[in-house]
């Protein structure tokens, strides 16, 4: 979050570049910085005359360099806004058009008195010619998504502003369950203060209720009970996980997933390194870090290898369709459970 805290204190230093491009997932901080750039641009009353949204997937190159060299009004400077500017990421074909030379020669020298900026949702291309226009002439910042740690910081602090301390695991919970980056959390975040209504220090459980249950949790829950041998605890959660329509093989797939990180994780953990370490090598949240090494300390190396090599036999079966996915899976939980009790 570095980068937008950085890009957001030269903005209201008023050190303001001619042409940004901001691109990557992160749209939620995206639109943020673009607040802080209207706040510190637009004096009030003149965002009408200076102020300029356009659509990057509907608009011209033309169009966008006539309107970032129309002189300000009422102001010192123009802003001019081109979101989903979809021609400068990495997927577009549109590099080298004809009609791309506009705005190129307007890139190569940008009006000191407009503020042009393009908004890409995905990651830019480093390659094109505009990109690099855009680094040498103004700044160029991507959006990237947060950290595990920065998502929770961040809802913290949000929650204080309103008189509610998340306690950790409630944090972590609230930034497990949401998806879609800050966006998604924010939304999470705002249904949570909801709920849960006047001010004071709120758990995880008390925020349970109101979150959706992800189905990385309810495979924890199914690896859970396999280990400690609770066989019906395990079909029960395999049976959630098809109620929350999710597809059979990517239930078998993150199965198999979660079995491979704690073999990971435990054979790294098995060389000294801590859990931020071992995060950080196998890019995993801390959480399945935590959750990969309790099931490592419970269980048998061999019943982990048996687990994986099976699911690959669930999985063959079930796309040759010579067993059914559920009667087969359900018998090889059956059986792993059975392991996992004699190993207790």
């Amino acid at each position: 979050m570095r980068y937008f805290e950085a890009l957001v204190t030269e903005i209201r230093a008023g050190k303001i570049a001619p042409v940004y491009l901001w691109h990557g997932e992160e749209v939620y901080l995206q639109r943020a910085a673009l607040e802080a750039l209207k706040a510190q641009v637009l004096p009030p009353g003149t965002a009408s005359f200076n102020y300029v949204e356009l659509d990057g997937e509907e608009v011209s190159p033309a169009r966008i360099v006539r309107a970032a060299q129309e002189p300000p009004v009422l102001g010192a400077m123009r802003l001019v806004v081109v979101k989903r500017a979809l021609f400068l990421a990495a997927a577009s074909k549109r590099a080298g058009a004809p009609d791309d030379t506009p705005l190129l020669s307007y890139l190569e020298q940008p009006v000191s008195s407009t503020c042009l900026v393009f908004m890409v949702p995905l990651t830019a291309d480093r390659r094109k010619q505009a990109y690099r226009l855009v680094a040498a002439r103004g700044g160029v910042v991507e959006f990237a998504p947060l950290r595990a740690e920065e998502a929770a910081a961040w809802a913290t602090r949000q929650a204080a502003a309103r008189g509610i301390h998340l306690t950790p695991d409630a944090c972590e919970l609230l930034v497990r369950s949401a998806r879609g980056g800050l966006t998604g959390l924010a939304n999470e975040l705002e249904k949570v203060l909801a709920y849960v209504g006047e001010t004071g220090k709120v758990s995880a459980a008390d925020i349970a209720p109101v979150l959706p249950v992800q189905a990385e949790d309810n495979v924890f829950r199914v690896v859970d009970a396999v280990i400690e041998g609770r066989c019906h605890a395990a079909l029960r959660g395999l049976k959630h996980l098809l109620l929350a329509g999710e597809p059979p093989l990517g239930i078998l797939g993150l199965l198999a997933r979660h079995f491979r990180n704690i073999l990971a994780v435990n054979d790294l953990a098995a060389t000294g390194k801590r859990p931020p370490e071992i995060a950080a090598a196998l890019g995993l949240k801390p959480f399945v870090v935590e959750k990969a090494l309790a099931h490592g300390r419970r269980t048998r190396r061999a019943l982990l290898e048996t687990a994986l090599e099976e699911l690959l036999e669930v999985d063959v079966a079930v796309k040759t369709g010579t067993r059914d996915f559920y009667p087969a899976l359900a018998d090889l939980i059956m059986r792993l459970g059975v392991q996992g009790g004699q190993d207790r």
